[in-house]
C-alpha cells in the first residue's frame, strides 16, 4: 500500500489487513525498497506523491522481470481520460479514481488474488503434466521462463545449487525463495526437481533410454532417488509410466 496521505493509508491498511499481509510506504522510493525486500503479489499505489510518483513506480515494477508479474492498482484524483491513459501506458493493471468505495476496492483485490492463486495452480499443473507439452507463458512471467532455461542448461549437473541458481538469476537466495513461492508455490529446490522430472517424462515417452540413463541425464545421480522423486509426483514408477505411455 503506497499512499502519502497518512489517514487514508492507515485506514486502508486496517481494512485490508483482515485479509492480507499489508506493507505500507509513503512514496515511490520507499515502495521500491519494500517491493525489492518483500516481493508482494499486489501493489496499490497513489499516483501523486513526493519522492517518487505512482506512474514512475509502476513503470519501475513492470520494466523489471523480477517484479513484472506484480499486479498494480493505481489510485488517483486525476480523473480525465488522458490521465487514465497515462496510467495504463505506465503498466497499471487497474486505474481507480478517487473518491472510491473501499469495500469495492477490497473485493477487487480479493478477486485478483483468487485469480492469481488459480494461475499458480495451473502453472504447477502444467509443469508436472504427464503430457509435458510446451507451456505458453504470459509476457509478465519472463522470470519463470528464464528460470526454466537456466535449470535446463544445468540439467545434467546434479550439484547445481541454489547459490549458483540465484547468481545466474541476478538475485539473492531469499528473493529467489519468495519469488518461487509466489509464482508456483514451491521452493527453488522443489522447482528445480520439477523441471528435472518434466524432462524425464519427455524422455520416457520419446526415447529408448534406460531408466538409469534418463536419471543421469536429468541430474539424478542415483536411480533409486530418481524413482522415489518420480513416484512422489506421478504416483507411479518410471517403468510403469513408460509402459502406459506405449499402450
Amino acid at each position: 500500500m503506497v499512499e502519502d496521505h497518512e489517514e487514508l493509508r492507515e485506514y486502508l491498511k486496517s481494512k485490508f489487513s483482515a485479509y492480507f499481509t499489508v506493507i505500507t510506504a509513503t512514496n515511490g522510493t520507499e515502495a521500491m525498497e519494500a517491493i525489492t525486500r518483500y516481493l508482494p503479489e499486489i501493489v496499490v499505489s497513489d499516483v501523486m506523491m513526493p519522492h517518487g510518483d505512482g506512474l514512475t513506480l509502476c513503470q519501475q515494477i513492470k520494466d523489471n522481470s523480477l517484479f513484472a508479474d506484480i499486479f498494480v492498482i493505481l489510485l488517483t484524483a486525476k480523473s480525465s481520460t488522458d490521465d487514465e491513459l497515462q496510467g495504463y501506458k505506465a503498466g497499471a493493471d487497474i486505474y481507480v479514481k478517487k473518491p472510491f468505495d473501499s469495500d469495492a476496492l477490497l473485493n477487487q483485490i480479493i478477486n485478483i488474488n483468487q485469480t492469481r492463486q488459480k494461475r499458480k495452480s495451473q502453472l504447477l499443473g502444467k509443469l508436472i503434466s504427464p503430457d509435458s507439452k510446451e507451456i505458453e507463458f504470459d509476457p509478465k512471467e519472463h522470470f519463470l521462463q528464464q528460470s526454466m532455461k537456466i535449470i535446463e542448461d544445468h540439467l545434467m549437473d546434479a550439484d547445481f545449487k541454489i547459490d549458483e541458481f540465484a547468481a545466474e538469476m541476478n538475485t539473492s537466495k531469499t528473493v529467489l525463495h519468495r519469488k518461487f513461492r509466489s509464482l508456483v508455490g514451491q521452493t527453488p529446490n522443489q522447482f528445480i526437481r520439477t523441471i528435472r522430472l518434466r524432462k524425464a517424462v519427455h524422455l520416457l515417452g520419446t526415447s529408448d533410454l534406460t531408466i538409469a540413463e534418463i536419471a543421469y541425464l536429468t541430474g539424478f545421480n542415483q536411480s533409486h532417488y530418481f524413482i522415489k522423486c518420480f513416484r512422489e509426483v506421478y504416483h507411479d514408477t518410471p517403468k510403469n509410466f513408460r509402459q502406459k505411455k506405449q499402450e
